[in-house]
Parts: C-alpha cells; sequence; structure tokens
C-alpha cells in the first residue's frame, strides 16, 4: 500500500493506542485535507476513531458533502421542478422559495420592468412552454384573476353536472339576502 506523503513525514505508527500524540498526528493529517477514511487507513484503524482522535485534540470536522459549487451533484444552480417551470439558486433573493431557487421566468420579468415584482402579480408564459423564459415570450398580469380572463377568454370549459350545481348553489347563496322578516329581532322586542 503507497503511503502518503503526510503520513511518511509526520510517522503516523499502526497499531498504537491512542496517546495525545497519536491524536495530534490525527488531526493534522485531517487538516492537511486527506478525509477521516484516509487518516484510518494509514493509521489502521477505523474512521470513527480517527474522528474522535481530532476532535479530542482541538480539530473542526469539516460537514459532510460538499457544499453548492464543489458538490459531484452541483449543475450551476439551474433545475427544472416537476411543472417544468426553470429555478435558479438565489439564496436571499425575494422571491426565493426555502430552498433559496427563484423562478426564472420571474426574474426575467423583474429585469425587464426594472423593479421586483409583486407577490400578486402573475407572468404568463404566451407559447405555453413553461421553460421558454426569453422576454417576448413573456407577459405580466397583475393579479391570477386578470390571467385567468385572458387564458380562459373564448374556451368553454367543460364541467360535469354535479360540478355545475354547486357552483349554482354556492352563487344562490351569495345572492341571497335575508329579508326584513328574517332578521333577528333586538333582545328588548322592539323593532327599532
Amino acid at each position: 500500500m503507497k503511503r502518503r506523503a503526510w503520513a511518511e513525514d509526520r510517522k503516523i505508527t499502526t497499531g498504537a493506542r491512542w496517546t495525545p500524540e497519536r491524536c495530534r498526528l490525527a488531526r493534522q493529517a485531517y487538516e492537511a485535507g486527506a478525509s477521516l477514511v484516509e487518516v484510518a487507513a494509514e493509521m489502521r484503524t477505523s474512521a470513527h476513531r480517527v474522528r474522535d482522535a481530532v476532535k479530542s485534540a482541538g480539530g473542526t470536522l469539516r460537514r459532510r458533502g460538499a457544499r453548492t459549487e464543489q458538490n459531484y451533484f452541483w449543475r450551476g444552480g439551474r433545475i427544472v421542478d416537476e411543472q417544468g417551470y426553470v429555478l435558479l439558486k438565489m439564496n436571499g433573493h425575494l422571491d426565493a422559495n426555502a430552498s433559496g431557487y427563484v423562478r426564472e421566468h420571474r426574474l426575467v420579468m423583474s429585469q425587464m420592468i426594472g423593479r421586483d415584482l409583486r407577490p400578486e402579480e402573475v407572468v404568463h408564459h404566451r407559447n405555453g412552454v413553461r421553460g421558454d423564459n426569453r422576454p417576448e415570450n413573456l407577459e405580466l398580469f397583475d393579479s391570477n384573476a386578470s390571467h385567468l380572463a385572458h387564458e380562459l377568454a373564448g374556451r368553454c370549459p367543460k364541467w360535469t353536472e354535479s360540478g355545475l350545481a354547486r357552483m349554482r348553489a354556492a352563487s344562490d347563496r351569495k345572492r341571497k339576502l335575508p329579508s326584513p322578516s328574517e332578521l333577528p329581532s333586538k333582545p328588548d322586542g322592539s323593532e327599532s
């Protein structure tokens, strides 16, 4: 087995007890950039024991896995969600979700108009392709209601009979105002 340069320089002994000197050597090797597994292989022990030795020697452990750009799975902070929208990693942005991603079409529209978008504003893709965020393909609506009015104009929805009945019942409940005889009387019995 080829020994690493840091192991040869520090003369790491194998099979020895965990003396303060051995803990210090493990810490130096780990802080020189070797992983816990690499140090453990050189010292012929387990990574858990090396981790404990590094801690007891006053060292701090690195986080598991590389963060963002250093991570093997990092793809530049640009992902596509299940609905087909392109998301960009922008921690701390006003429109960022809990994971720090912002929908690209909202960023493009924000840059086009020169201000941040309000939460109630809706960005519409004219060609219907959610991943096509070219400025000429985007349109801004002040509310979801105006967006739906534009989107559904000229279309006849295919509602079921039960759905129509529920909508009529809800509409009737909203429109029905109580007649004066249905209004509750005052507690003392007087009418006005």
